[in-house]
């Protein structure tokens, strides 16, 4: 994921043997509408202030650090007056936390992401869906039989259904 201008680029890298697959797409850097409340936590030794939210179909908890003046957090979660330091979605599928903070200079190198196909963000989404639910399929494995004279018979399609939590539900 890359942000500039207020514009976020994510880069999917399809699972093994789909890398013909490989996608990016951009959209405006989502905003979410934080409801912030009076719970206080301490995390990596900063006091944090306890928001909740709905973005992309999950409810979130965050816990942010208004000492750190970075309107920023873990995955697309941000917008906050301060880092957010921990965050989880209310079913418990997904935590992210901080578990450490160092300062000092520490150059930040952008990964130049080669034959990524440009997509819209929903044909991402359905190819990530359709890959982790039945790679078998996707990649075209198959059942072989083995003959009694010792030759191999190729036979249907391996079908093996994996289920899926994506981190956006809508």
């Amino acid at each position: 994921m890359y942000i500039q201008n207020g514009v976020l680029t994510e880069y999917a890298c399809m699972p093994h043997g789909l890398g013909k697959y490989n996608s990016q797409y951009s959209e405006p850097l989502p905003q979410q509408s934080w409801i912030i409340t009076f719970d206080m936590q301490e995390l990596l030794g900063y006091i944090c202030q306890k928001a909740t939210c709905h973005f992309r179909g999950r409810n979130y908890v965050a816990w942010f650090a208004p000492d750190i003046p970075v309107r920023q957090g873990p995955w697309k979660l941000g917008g906050l007056p301060g880092l957010i330091l921990k965050a989880h979605d209310t079913d418990s599928l997904y935590t992210f936390e901080a578990v450490k903070i160092e300062t000092g200079k520490h150059p930040i190198t952008r990964y130049e992401y080669k034959n990524y196909k440009v997509e819209k963000r929903e044909k991402v989404q359905k190819m990530q869906r359709e890959f982790t639910e039945n790679w078998h399929k996707a990649v075209g494995s198959y059942r072989i039989e083995i003959l009694p004279n010792g030759q191999s018979e190729r036979k249907e399609t391996v079908s093996i259904y994996t289920p899926y939590e994506p981190l956006e539900l809508e």
